[in-house]
């Protein structure tokens, strides 16, 4: 026993075992495997929510369009030129709303899958999220081959207030 006269001394105690103990649990790496290289138009109005999602899909190797509310996704969405496989959008905006913005852009862009994510079901993601519970989402959603919209599902996303 170490004697000290000064500072903090803690004593731990662990219960005694039968048997032996168990290796530890592999680290789960879901999160890891959760990659693409889809198109993702990312719409979300906090600036740094938005950098964080654009940052952590391309970092698992998406291609990342992204827009500050509904009105500007249309915009980019039209002048990109490109499919867009995936709508990440956020259902509380100015301007235009996730909700708004879904149904006009499931009617532009029929093939479009569409994820919403919400602070506090149909297909979302609740703020705030991890880096990698984001990539598992976007990938589950993209997989999905029964998924192709709230439309078709039958499922109209409801309107949300801020705090509920």
């Amino acid at each position: 026993m170490l004697t000290t006269t000064t500072g903090t001394t803690f004593n731990i105690f662990f219960p005694r075992v039968a048997g032996r103990a168990h290796a530890p649990l592999a680290h789960d790496h879901r999160g890891a495997a959760a990659r693409g290289t889809e198109t993702v138009l990312l719409v979300e109005d906090e600036p740094a929510v938005r950098a964080l999602g654009a940052r952590v899909l391309r970092s698992r190797g998406y291609t990342v369009l992204d827009a500050a509310n509904g009105v500007e996704a249309l915009r980019v969405a039209a002048a990109a030129g490109a499919r867009i496989d995936l709508l990440l959008t956020d259902v509380v905006m100015p301007q235009m709303g996730g909700e708004a913005l879904a149904e006009q852009f499931r009617a532009l862009y029929p093939r479009t899958r569409v994820l919403f994510v919400r602070d506090c079901g149909a297909l979302f993601i609740e703020k705030p999220f991890s880096p990698a519970a984001l990539a598992r989402k976007v990938r589950e959603v993209l997989d999905d081959r029964d998924c192709h919209g709230l439309q078709e599902e039958g499922v109209k996303p409801r309107r949300f207030s801020p705090g509920i």
